[in-house]
């Protein structure tokens, strides 16, 4: 299972972010495009970190190795990555 974690330093503000940036997170996230728009990622927020997670049996089907799940999860983890920048 792949995982994306990203996490800012303490310096700029509180322990957590506010909900209105974990909005704008989650938006980020269920922003990328997904093959089939199956959206094969679960995004977890916990302070100032930021956990994607892959869901693999979804596709199972129709992508036996996994590279257009793999595929769309990058495309995620590329959009939360900027969304977080974009933060900071």
């Amino acid at each position: 299972m792949s995982v994306g974690s990203a996490e800012m330093d303490g310096s700029h503000g509180p322990d957590a972010w506010s909900a209105a940036e974990s909005a704008m997170l989650g938006e980020a996230v269920d922003c990328a495009p997904s093959v089939h728009n199956t959206r094969p990622w679960a995004l977890t927020i916990h302070g100032r970190t930021a956990q994607l997670r892959e869901r693999p049996k979804l596709l199972a089907q129709h992508d036996p190795h996994g590279r257009d799940r793999r595929i769309s999860f990058g495309a995620a983890l590329a959009n939360l990555v900027l969304a977080i920048r974009g933060l900071g």
